[in-house]
This record gives structure tokens, C-alpha cells and sequence, in this order.
């Protein structure tokens, strides 16, 4: 399984699903076994037409009342919790990387995590055999009330896998804790090597070789960074990562101060998508004769477009 951020695919079997764990859940019943055709089919009817209420997801279990024929019955689906030593196991798999938190914080699962985890010996995804699966009017097993619930359950783990581990028997909060206790341990590790001169510092940074390329989605440079604000909204800090990570990129590449200046009026712009250059001076901090005549140097390039009278004039990036 490849490591992928692409999370639009659905898979074939599995069009309640848009992505590549929302599908692996929904396809441990699938319609292509013929024993559970009929139950699987009916089932799906059922969660359709919102036959499912009072969902629950909690560690172990899933319940809600499904509305079948005019009467209601509770259904239920088990899986076994993880215990420690797993869950152990777990915190140190995410710890290796910071983008596996990053990741699991945005409500996505890298392909990569998974592989990391079943190379570990742990799987998240439990086997049809492993879910004891109960519904009050049908009876054990996979029927259409049960299909029905297993359904609704994908579709909350397809909008975040992080249910997956809720499942079995931690929370997201939970599991963080634990890995920033793995990075710590690893920090003592670290601190308790012997200290370099001054000298030798100099001489290992002289012999790095740095090969910059530019981030396409700096969103995942979040798990960099310390908690955010909690009245700073995602989609603020998103775009101001997109700017600091052009500047810096730009910077890296040796294209110089001018550049880099230039690339970040371009991102604060493309980020407000229309602005005067007073406002642009302002929120990058630059003197609003500097940005006026910069950008009425980029207009002359075709690289912006103005619109208004002085001293509105307010400014766009040109499409390309």
C-alpha cells in the first residue's frame, strides 16, 4: 500500500466511502460474498433511507437503534480493546514520524502509518471473525440490521479514522499524550549525550548538504509546531504557514531578500485574494510606499491586477 495524502477515491466496492480507510472498514462485509448477499444489499437499503439513530461509538463497541418494518431494535457491533503492551506499541509507531500526528489531528491516516503499525503487528481493522455483531430483532451475526450498522460506523470512520482507535479502547487525546511521552523519552536520550565545542557544531553544519524544495501543502508542518491558540482558526494558520513556507523556500534556494519579499506580498495577496497596498504594508510589515510601488511594478509585469482610483486602488493576482 502506497503512502498517500490523496483521500478523494473511493474504492469500486464501497461508494459511501471517499477514502482508502473509510473502504477497508465497509469491505470486511462485503456483497461479494455470496453468503451474505441478500443481508448485505437489505442492509445498505436500511442505512440509506436513515433507518439508524441514536449511534454511540465508544471503546469496544458500537450501538444504535435501527427502524425496520415499523419497530425499532438495538443493534450492536464488539471489538476487542487493545491493552497496554499494544497500546505501547501504538504511541512508539506515531512517535517515529511527526506528520503521523499531524495527520491523525486533521482526521486522515497515512498509508504509511498503516503499513508501519502491521509491520508491528498491530491492525486497527479487526477481521469479520474478531466483530461479535448482535441485533435485538435478528438475532447474532452479519443480517441487515447489523450490515446496516457497520455501514454508519465506516461512514464516521471515513470522515475520521481516529474512530478506529476510539474502537479500540483510546481516544485521540489519549494517544497524543502517549506519543509526546515516546518524544520525550527519546529527548532524555538525546540530552544525556556528550555536549560538542562550539567548533565542532560549526564544522558538522558546514558539511551538510541541503537540497530545499518547495511544500505544496505546508498544512502538515502543523505537527511541527507547538498547540496553536485556540481562538486561531485552522484555516488562518494554514495560510499563514503556506506564506512563511514560500518565503523560506525561496530564501533556502539562494533567490535572495528581494524574492523572497516579492513571494511573500504574492502569498499574503493570493491569501486575501483582493487588497490595497496599505493593507498588504500592514499585515506584512513592509512600508506601504515600498508594497505600492512594488505592486504597481508587478502590474506592469502582468503578474497582478489593480482595479479603483488613488488612493483605493486594490489589488489581485492575475490568473495564469
Amino acid at each position: 500500500m502506497s503512502d498517500t495524502f490523496s483521500y478523494g477515491t473511493a474504492h469500486p466496492q464501497s461508494p459511501y466511502t471517499r477514502t482508502w480507510w473509510g473502504a477497508r472498514w465497509q469491505n470486511i462485509i462485503s456483497v461479494d460474498t455470496a453468503r451474505y448477499a441478500k443481508d448485505v444489499m437489505q442492509g445498505e437499503a436500511l442505512f440509506r433511507r436513515g433507518g439508524l439513530s441514536e449511534l454511540t461509538i465508544s471503546a469496544g463497541v458500537a450501538r444504535a437503534q435501527v427502524l425496520d418494518r415499523n419497530e425499532s431494535h438495538l443493534v450492536s457491533l464488539n471489538l476487542p480493546v487493545y491493552g497496554p503492551d499494544v497500546w505501547a506499541t501504538v504511541a512508539t509507531v506515531v512517535a517515529e514520524q511527526l506528520r503521523f500526528t499531524a495527520a491523525l489531528l486533521r482526521h486522515q491516516f497515512p498509508a504509511s502509518l498503516d503499513e508501519r503499525l502491521t509491520a508491528a503487528n498491530v491492525s486497527l481493522f479487526p477481521s469479520l471473525d474478531t466483530m461479535t455483531l448482535h441485533s435485538a430483532g435478528l438475532g447474532d451475526g452479519v443480517n441487515r440490521h447489523t450490515v446496516a450498522l457497520h455501514r454508519a460506523v465506516g461512514a464516521r470512520i471515513d470522515r475520521d479514522p481516529n474512530v478506529l482507535f476510539t474502537l479500540r479502547g483510546r481516544d485521540t487525546e489519549q494517544l497524543v499524550r502517549a506519543v509526546n511521552t515516546k518524544r520525550g523519552e527519546t529527548r532524555d536520550v538525546v540530552e544525556d549525550m556528550p555536549p560538542s565545542t562550539p567548533d565542532e557544531q560549526i564544522q558538522a553544519l558546514r558539511q551538510l548538504v541541503l537540497h530545499p524544495r518547495q511544500v505544496d501543502d505546508a498544512a502538515w508542518l502543523i505537527g511541527r509546531l507547538d498547540e496553536p491558540p485556540p481562538l486561531l482558526a485552522y484555516d488562518t494558520l494554514v495560510d499563514a504557514l503556506h506564506r512563511a513556507a514560500t518565503v523560506a523556500f525561496r530564501i533556502a534556494a539562494g533567490d535572495g531578500a528581494e524574492t523572497a519579499d516579492t513571494e511573500l506580498l504574492l502569498a499574503e495577496l493570493r491569501a486575501r485574494r483582493i487588497g490595497t497596498a496599505a493593507a498588504l504594508a500592514q499585515a506584512i510589515g513592509h512600508d506601504p510606499e515600498q508594497i505600492a510601488s512594488q505592486l504597481d511594478a508587478l502590474y506592469d509585469a502582468g503578474v497582478v491586477l489593480r482595479t479603483g482610483t488613488p488612493p483605493n486602488v486594490k489589488y489581485r493576482v492575475a490568473d495564469r
